[in-house]
């Protein structure tokens, strides 16, 4: 059954009409309008309102349990921050389940935060704001999705709407599959980018998704700076029957980058993973200077380090690739498109489009898993995404204010864990939680089977909840006092369960995603567990104890005994939240002088 929102979802009849198991579409159109179901959940979104120092624009949606916005939500909640009430916010059905207000913000006083409670119990805690902390502004954005137009629902109109109004984005592209886009559509595209975009305040980009496959480039973003200047380079006219511009193709991606070039175009590629997974070899990082870390299809950790590990200087974002026409905020629909879009965090001294681009350009970027996670990362006058000769290794200063309580922070390269900083805590030996994680494979087959069950001998299970679930549908199915059993697939994410125990168990036996373990407690100490698994992508099991009490929601650490080695070094930080979601930022790339 459809989970998105969609004004005329087409019903398709076919019929066997001579029975010889051969289907024929029934002539005609039939549609029906797929409605928002009600509020299961209220999100609080906050960002400076443009050329003001001192206030910031929040926006209050109510969503049902699909994350489709609940425009039959009525009601009042109420804004707060540290406890003071701030405003009433009245939603009528005039508003469609969206409020928007204007909040004082302190400038220069670290993160912000702003608390939302309705009368039926629906909260919400807005992502941090940290007003006048960087000498760039902070953007956010969704670089890929698509519409009606190709294999998407919705309207464009709809499409940047939401963008613009619902998620409150700064920036989106709307990238339809280039084999199957009429012209027509794509000029459309184009017009109506330049009719939504407002430097300073909302920019939408022209471009496409260059759809190759694999060994002659994989999928591919195109942004423009300039839609007067923003030619479709199709990939093929695969579904395509116009073909009078077929000569224009370019069938692999480096036929695009020379285009680009000779013509002087001023464009960006985003290579990502998702029907076809791009090809690192034929990356040339001058048009191509980020890779995308997660979408709806997944998330790729191992792509960016696979980069890395090929010696290429890239940055890091992240984007939904939605086909729901909920850029910026689309939530899983079906099993391939399993988790939560992600989100491009971009740190721009312009609202513009090229002002996105340069940024992009430079890495001054990161990606997290759709949470807005403010992270800044420094080394002397060095920020994420640079490249600089060296020494010695550099000081790394990592500020993280979190939508959730940070985790951890690690610093990684392409092969291991350089360095990690944990909050002080107590850990509660009543506490445990247990996560599996991975992907079937790398392509569209990845989708990973987990369900299973865990039996816990030598306690008592108290209660079982699921931790960074994203599918509404998965879950736990069955609980008592010993067994926990779950439905839940993974596409690269993690899933899990949280255990809250009568006494320190001694032993979990686990069994799902063909993984049959069993692990004595008494070995676990105050560091996870992690047990590989040895097929599929990045699969393992972690089990850990928890913390008796949450930590806080900001970090700000110092590295300043970071390994340096001869040659180039990589310097990727990674920043998890204790509700399972992730930050990466555009690596450092540091290269080793004394060598010379």
């Amino acid at each position: 059954m459809q989970s998105y929102v969609e004004e005329a979802s087409p019903v398709r009849v076919l019929v066997d009409a001579f029975a010889t198991n051969v289907y024929y579409d029934v002539p005609g159109t039939t549609t029906v309008e797929v409605i928002a179901g009600p509020a299961n959940a209220l999100l609080a979104t906050v960002k400076p309102v443009p050329r003001d120092t001192g206030s910031a624009r929040m926006s209050v949606r109510a969503i049902d349990r699909f994350g489709n916005v609940a425009t039959n939500y009525t009601g009042s909640a109420t804004v707060s921050r540290q406890g003071e009430t701030i405003a009433v916010m009245d939603f009528s059905p005039e508003d469609k389940g969206i409020r928007t207000l204007d909040v004082a913000v302190p400038f220069g006083k670290g993160s912000v935060r702003f608390d939302v409670l309705d009368a039926n119990g629906l909260a919400a805690i807005s992502n941090p704001i940290v007003m006048g902390a960087s000498k760039s502004s902070l953007y956010w954005g969704d670089t890929q999705g698509q519409t009606g137009e190709t294999v998407g629902a919705g309207s464009l109109r709809e499409f940047f709407e939401y963008a613009r109004d619902a998620v409150q984005l700064d920036f989106v592209t709307h990238s339809a599959n280039d084999f199957q886009v009429e012209r027509e559509a794509y000029a459309g595209v184009l017009k109506m980018t330049d009719q939504y975009t407002q430097d300073g305040t909302f920019v939408a980009f022209g471009g496409f998704e260059w759809s190759g496959n694999t060994p002659t480039g994989g999928d591919h973003n195109v942004l423009y700076a300039d839609n007067s200047a923003a030619p479709l380079l199709r990939s093929s006219h695969a579904l395509l029957d116009d073909l009078s511009d077929v000569d224009t193709d370019c069938r692999t991606i480096t036929d695009v980058y020379s285009t680009l070039r000779a013509e002087g175009i001023d464009a960006i590629t985003v290579a990502h993973v998702g029907g076809r997974v791009a090809n690192l070899d034929l990356i040339e990082t001058d048009i191509t200077p980020v890779l995308e870390m997660t979408s709806v299809h997944g998330w790729f950790e191992w792509f960016a380090l696979d980069a890395l590990r090929r010696g290429l200087t890239v940055g890091l974002i992240a984007a939904s690739d939605d086909h729901s026409g909920r850029p910026g905020g689309s939530f899983p629909s079906l099993p391939v498109f399993g988790v939560r879009s992600g989100l491009a965090a971009v740190r721009a001294n312009e609202l513009s489009r090229r002002g996105i681009m340069d940024a992009l350009r430079r890495r001054d970027c990161y990606a997290t898993t759709g949470e807005r996670i403010v992270l800044e990362v420094t080394a002397g006058e060095h920020t994420m995404g640079d490249l600089w000769e060296a020494t010695s290794a550099p000081v790394i200063k990592v500020d993280a204010a979190g939508t959730a309580p940070i985790e951890s922070i690690e610093i990684i390269d392409a092969d291991q864990v350089l360095a990690a900083w944990k909050p002080a805590h107590e850990l509660s030996h009543r506490r445990l939680r247990v996560s599996w994680r991975g992907a079937r494979d790398k392509n569209r087959t990845r989708v990973q089977d987990w369900n299973g069950q865990l039996q816990v001998s030598g306690a008592k299970i108290e209660n079982a909840r699921t931790w960074a679930f994203d599918h509404p549908d998965q879950g736990i199915i069955a609980a008592d006092g010993e067994v926990v059993k779950w439905v839940s697939s993974t596409n690269g994410d993690h899933d899990g369960i949280i255990l809250d125990l009568d006494q320190k168990p001694k032993a979990v036996h686990f069994n799902a995603g063909g993984v049959d373990l069993s692990v004595d407690l008494s070995d676990l100490g105050d560091s996870p567990l992690e047990i590989p698994v040895e097929t599929g992508v990045d699969r393992a099991v972690t089990f850990q104890w928890l913390p008796v009490q949450d930590q806080p929601l900001d970090a700000s650490v110092t590295f300043d005994a970071l390994p340096f080695r001869a040659g180039r070094n990589v310097y990727l930080v990674k920043v998890r939240q204790s509700d399972g979601h992730v930050a990466w930022a555009s690596p450092m790339f540091v290269i080793n002088s004394s060598d010379a």
